[in-house]
């Protein structure tokens, strides 16, 4: 029997910050609704810690292309599932 996983990637919303105004890391799972929260900030510039997104996605095996693809399946997903 093959089990299949569900591909997942770093986020950075730009309006997730701390009282610092560092952007806090999110991960989102393909097929489900939203994102969860890590306990992770990756500074003040949005651009920087979009980049370190891009860069641990491209460790996982994630093109951006694959990301957006992500992101879009989590908002997507109906109330009756």
């Amino acid at each position: 029997m093959v089990t299949q996983t569900k591909r997942w990637c770093y986020y950075i919303s730009p309006t997730r910050v701390n009282k610092n105004g560092e952007y806090q890391v999110g991960i989102v799972t393909e097929d489900e609704s939203g994102y969860q929260l890590t306990d992770w900030f990756w500074g003040k510039d949005f651009d920087l810690a979009n980049k370190i997104a891009d860069e641990r996605n491209l460790k996982l095996g994630l093109t951006q292309e694959d990301c957006f693809h992500i992101i879009a399946s989590s908002m997507r997903i109906s109330k009756s599932q």
